[in-house]
């Protein structure tokens, strides 16, 4: 279970370190001028108020002939696409969300979830997060996800629209419970009965989904495979 968290955290950072070092990799100088001119232009040229309307609320946009079931895409404006590394895309595509909690069962806790919206600076064709938490009393979970719309298209005057149910996607995650009390069964059951576990649990998921025969159909083909597994051991409960 232990080499199943470390292999969750190592992908946890590889993937979003890799999104951190977008634009980054060359050395300063190294870079084409031109390419990074045009790079801080479309930073500089960036207005998170485009494709929305003067009350914030995104409009309906006018869709490209031939589009089938317009219905079921989902449009995304442009000033929801921002350029630039992970950082400079922060609370526009990307969020971080802490947390820090108590309970009695479990102890103290805190937590973390950050997800990306553009992962890989795709125009919002990808999807990637992850989250962590921690207790005192030992509960852990960490999680990673993963998806790619199979349907996506420009639109001309700015922004993309995303067919939803067509994707692939891909997850692993790994957790442990709080410690579990088991009373017995019965109205003649007494505490020294008593006994207690912890539940260890982990997993992967990678899957496609689409729709048939054109993008938003009501046919929807799904093709998965799962794996999960538990493993119960003696726990320790605390009151």
């Amino acid at each position: 279970m232990k080499q199943t968290l470390f292999m969750a955290i190592v992908i946890i950072l590889c993937l979003f370190s890799s999104s951190l070092s977008r634009g980054q990799e060359e050395k300063p100088g190294a870079a084409d001028p031109e390419e990074r001119s045009h790079e801080v232009a479309s930073l500089s040229s960036f207005n998170p108020h485009e494709g929305l309307g003067k009350d914030g609320r995104i409009p309906r946009p006018e869709l490209p002939e031939g589009i089938k079931n317009p219905e079921r895409w989902r449009y995304v404006p442009e000033g929801r696409i921002k350029p630039g590394t992970i950082l400079q895309r922060f609370t526009v595509s990307n969020f971080i969300i802490p947390s820090v909690f108590y309970e009695q069962d479990i102890g103290a806790g805190a937590g973390i979830l950050l997800f990306d919206s553009d992962f890989r600076q795709q125009r919002r064709r990808e999807f990637a997060g992850t989250g962590f938490t921690y207790t005192t009393e030992g509960q852990k979970a960490v999680g990673i996800g993963w998806r790619r719309y199979l349907n996506h298209r420009e639109l001309e005057n700015g922004g993309v629209i995303l067919e939803e149910r067509s994707m692939v996607q891909a997850g692993v995650g790994y957790s442990r419970t709080l410690t579990r009390r088991f009373f017995g069964i019965g109205p003649d059951t007494t505490a020294d009965n008593e006994t207690s576990y912890t539940d260890e649990a982990s997993g992967f998921i990678v899957s496609l989904q689409k729709t048939l025969p054109d993008p938003g159909d009501d046919l929807l083909f799904s093709l998965g495979l799962t794996g999960y597994r538990h493993n119960l051991s003696p726990g320790r409960v605390s009151g």
